[in-house]
């Protein structure tokens, strides 16, 4: 079983690309759980992005029930997020440096309804600014709102 980092603050100070960047101790703990899935997986990590969906953000080749099974199992160990620290980790998600952390944003979305209603489109603009092809495009708008 994968434990959670312990939140001692809403958001921590790592190195990337050499510089120092904000990331809720959340988004860096659902970026350890896709680096150890992508390893138990053996799934490749593709450095130079994937044309096949638009980008050119490095990802990891997760299988897609894995990652939902991976979101469902985060939600479960996190009951005690409230609406501002899901917005805090979806503005931290949004810039991550590879495709599955975005595309993680619209998996919990969808796992999330009552979440997803008190969604403004304002955030969604924000997010969606740093979109970089269909697929992280997708993630977050095709058939994750319904009509209610």
């Amino acid at each position: 079983m994968i434990q959670p980092l312990v939140k001692t603050r809403a958001h921590d100070s790592v190195a990337i690309k050499g510089e120092i960047a904000p990331r809720s101790v959340y988004h860096l703990e659902i970026l350890r759980e896709i680096k150890q899935h992508a390893a138990q997986e053996g799934a490749p990590y593709v450095d130079h992005g994937d044309s096949y969906i638009g980008t050119t953000k490095p990802c990891y080749l997760i299988r897609t029930a894995v990652v939902r099974q991976m979101a469902q199992d985060w939600i479960r160990r996190h009951p005690e997020l409230t609406t501002a620290d899901y917005l805090d980790l979806f503005d931290s998600l949004a810039q991550g440096e590879s495709s599955n952390e975005f595309s993680f944003i619209g998996i919990l979305v969808e796992y999330l309804p009552k979440l997803r209603q008190t969604l403004e489109p304002c955030h969604l603009d924000r997010w969606l600014e740093r979109a970089e092809g269909w697929e992280e495009v997708d993630s977050i708008c095709q058939s994750t709102f319904t009509a209610k």
